[in-house]
């Protein structure tokens, strides 16, 4: 009883995928329709069709060609059924409109691509369909007018505008629960003057100063979580800022370091890695240092303003 049971599950299961299977296909391909024709020039005409398997049941592309060249919207489907992409085509080149799809349904990426790229207005999404990116660009496929990016639960993590490809004006950056982390100016796509830092609480964490992208450690200022300063720069002088005790200035490499200002970050087995400038977590301006399976120093990378500028062997 049970196997004719499994065995009439097993065929209903063939019937409802078979049943399913045509109805996709009949939405694809409009009825009655003379489909995958060839001139006597051997040029491809009308409408045609593409299959996943020789039998014809599963499509996995549809448009339509003129002498030979893709025009108009040709539209791609996964094995499942879903639409994988819908671009739109002018002389075999992609132009227009255009929509991708992730394997459940949901849209991926959509808006205009023009033969080398996305013009005017572009949107990425999350397979879960929220949106993950905002973005705009000029008629020479570069980021021009007004970003956003979006985090999984819908809160904007950096928002800012660009111009020919190149950050301008004001840049923030945002904390998962929406609140400020950072925001810093761009002149030509360098950043320049004041970058405010924030703690999740709202309060000032850092004013970190760069010179047309080149940091200044000097000038540059870290504050506690109550608003009292803890690194104290002179202005007129050249010297490291003074670290107050209240700074965290010397950490061991347990997690990821995000930290500000002057820092001394250890290994586990309480060696020095790294120590000097940091900005988020990066190395500005400082030493690392690198060790063999002995734990003997074997060489120093010097930093200046984020880049390696000398490497000394021991």
């Amino acid at each position: 009883m049970t196997t004719t049971s499994n065995l009439l599950k097993t065929v209903l299961t063939m019937v409802i995928i078979l049943f399913l299977t045509n109805i996709v296909t009949a939405q694809q391909i409009p009825k009655d329709s003379v489909i995958n024709c060839v001139d006597t020039n051997n040029l491809k005409q009308g409408l045609w069709v593409y299959y996943y398997d020789t039998l014809q049941t599963k499509v996995a592309c549809i448009g339509k060609y003129t002498d030979g060249k893709r025009q108009g919207v040709w539209t791609e489907y996964y094995r499942n059924g879903n639409k994988k992409s819908s671009i739109t085509y002018v002389n075999n080149v992609p132009f227009g409109y255009a929509q991708l799809f992730y394997e459940n349904g949901n849209v991926s990426e959509q808006g205009t691509w023009n033969r080398i790229g996305w013009v005017g207005e572009y949107k990425f999404f999350y397979s879960n369909g929220k949106i993950a990116k905002e973005l705009n660009y000029d008629e020479n496929t570069l980021r021009s007018g007004q970003q956003r990016y979006y985090s999984e639960n819908g809160k904007i993590t950096m928002s800012g505008y660009w111009e020919g490809g190149l950050a301008q004006g004001l840049v923030a950056e945002y904390y998962d629960s929406g609140n400020l982390r950072c925001e810093s100016q761009f002149k030509h796509g360098k950043i320049n003057g004041i970058a405010k830092e924030y703690y999740e609480s709202g309060s000032l964490k850092a004013e970190i100063v760069y010179n047309n992208g080149i940091y200044d450690a000097v000038s540059s200022k870290t504050y506690h979580d109550k608003g009292k300063e803890i690194v104290v720069a002179d202005n007129n002088s050249n010297k490291k800022p003074e670290k107050k005790l209240e700074e965290k200035s010397e950490q061991t490499v347990l997690a990821t370091f995000t930290g500000t200002g002057y820092h001394k970050i250890y290994t586990l087995d309480k060696k020095l890695e790294r120590e000097g400038d940091f900005i988020r977590g990066v190395l500005q301006n400082g030493k690392r240092y690198y060790y063999n399976s002995k734990g003997d120093l074997i060489k120093v990378a010097v930093y200046e303003n984020g880049r390696i500028v000398r490497i000394i062997e021991k």
